[in-house]
């Protein structure tokens, strides 16, 4: 093992031991959840063709319904139904939250945040929440690293089948 790969590998594993929220599953490919059988006998052709599949039709494949139910709380959490049912309930239902731009005459910007697998809920909040000048100066200076620790939060639903 090289030395750049000892390095990403420690750095992988010290993420991960100071994460409160793993936990370590058996293997499981999960045809389930794209139309195969658990107990198919041959899963990697499967995933081949279904692959093969989403590529050519790619357009149906990343298409969505637009949802006719958007709701949004007084603490700017929004919440909508997927358009992709899952077996476990509390996954059929979207859940973000808005974080309205500064005040501006018309349309701005916009920026969207997306959080990782198995993200908790406030981990990208640092990222969306108005910084302090001198950090909006720190930001706007590439050539400085920057390092924006989220705050601890909860996932957003908690359910151990939930995704984020």
């Amino acid at each position: 093992m090289n030395w750049f790969e000892r390095k990403i590998r420690r750095y992988e594993h010290r993420r991960w031991t100071t994460d409160d929220n793993r936990r370590v599953q058996p293997f499981h490919w999960g045809l389930e959840h794209i139309g195969g059988s658990p107990n198919d006998s041959n899963p990697r052709a499967f995933l081949r063709e279904y692959a093969r599949d989403a590529i050519e039709h790619s357009a149906d494949w990343f298409a969505a319904s637009p949802a006719t139910d958007y709701r949004l709380d007084r603490e700017n959490i929004l919440s909508f139904t997927s358009s992709i049912e899952s077996p476990w309930p509390e996954n059929n239902t979207v859940h973000a939250q808005l974080f309205p731009a500064r005040k501006t005459s018309g349309p701005g910007p916009a920026v969207l945040v997306l959080p990782n697998w198995n993200a908790k809920w406030h981990g990208q909040n640092g990222l969306c929440r108005p910084r302090p000048p001198q950090l909006e100066r720190q930001v706007a200076r590439p050539e400085r690293p920057l390092r924006l620790d989220s705050a601890p939060g909860n996932h957003r639903p908690q359910n151990e089948h939930a995704l984020s």
